[in-house]
């Protein structure tokens, strides 16, 4: 009512305060935020649709958009009914196939900056194991030929006396029947070699060295006390591989009850080597760890075991 009473200088007041609110409104929509990139996604690949027994599985962690630190694995299998903690902290899920794998479900979580919190989580891949199918000898193809005529009968040969027990001599055992007799049996040995992915780190570990794929870059600390586990071995020697120095420190090993303390100290310029770590009278199943026990930095690429 105000405004019809002042006349044409109300109006434009009216109109100048519109325009204004419109500049207001077009200013902070130009200013809004750029939209939030995609969270990271987790895919998990080289599945088969079915393995034997005995055959090695390796399901590798595919993550797009980030670089994770570190991962997590998991199964749930029929005997159990819940996802249980499987170890190992590589992109790489690796096993041999055993009939106690049918039916499982492995799934993955990648975590990044080092922590437990949020991450990527893959869906559930389910395996396939079943027993290799019996072999079966083919019989040999018939021979191919003329057919033999029959030989003419002979006539039956005049009995000879039969020797005495003490005039008959024992026969010479043959050349082969001697070293077959002589040789011990032989024994196989298969050599395994637990590469970065197979390893579980505690704080304190982490991926040095190169450019290549990350599953396959050595642990390294400084940290006293920090442990690399490996579940599932079955070992009788087990090496290390593990870089030696002037500047690199002690370790111990543990596994089926025994423990060795090893020092990676060597006189000359880092290098990676092989280094003795235990020898068992048999071949025994368990955890596998190494402890840092400080006094220089250890770096380990992994693991050479023999059953």
């Amino acid at each position: 009512m105000s405004v019809a009473l002042r006349g044409g200088r109300g109006v434009a007041s009216w109109r100048r305060a519109s325009v204004l609110a419109a500049v207001a409104a077009a200013a902070l929509a130009g200013a809004a935020p750029a939209a939030r990139a995609e969270d990271p996604t987790l895919t998990l690949t080289g599945v088969r649709p079915t393995y034997l027994v005995g055959d090695v599985i390796e399901i590798e962690g595919v993550v797009t958009g980030g670089v994770p630190d570190h991962f997590h694995w998991y199964a749930k299998c029929p005997a159990d009914g819940i996802y249980q903690p499987t170890g190992g902290s590589g992109a790489v899920w690796r096993r041999t196939a055993t009939s106690a794998l049918d039916g499982c479900q492995i799934m993955a979580v990648a975590h990044f900056d080092g922590g437990h919190d949020g991450g990527a989580t893959s869906e559930p891949v389910a395996l396939h194991v079943t027993e290799p199918p019996p072999t079966q000898e083919e019989p040999p193809p018939p021979a191919v030929g003329p057919v033999p005529s029959p030989s003419p009968v002979s006539p039956a040969p005049t009995p000879s006396p039969t020797p005495l027990p003490s005039q008959v001599a024992a026969p010479a055992p043959s050349a082969g029947t001697a070293l077959a007799t002589a040789a011990p049996p032989e024994t196989t040995t298969a050599t395994r070699t637990l590469g970065p992915a197979w390893w579980t780190p505690s704080r304190g570990w982490r991926r040095v060295g190169g450019t290549g794929r990350r599953a396959a870059r050595p642990w390294r600390t400084a940290r006293r006390g920090a442990t690399l586990t490996a579940l599932d071995v079955r070992a009788r020697v087990v090496r290390l591989v593990a870089v030696t120095g002037r500047r690199q420190g002690r370790l111990r090993i543990r596994f089926a009850g025994r423990t060795r303390v090893v020092s990676l100290r060597r006189v000359g310029r880092p290098r990676q080597r092989t280094v003795d770590a235990l020898v068992l009278p048999a071949a025994r199943s368990g955890t596998l760890r190494i402890t840092a026990l400080g006094g220089g930095t250890v770096t380990i690429a992994g693991a050479r075991v023999r059953q």
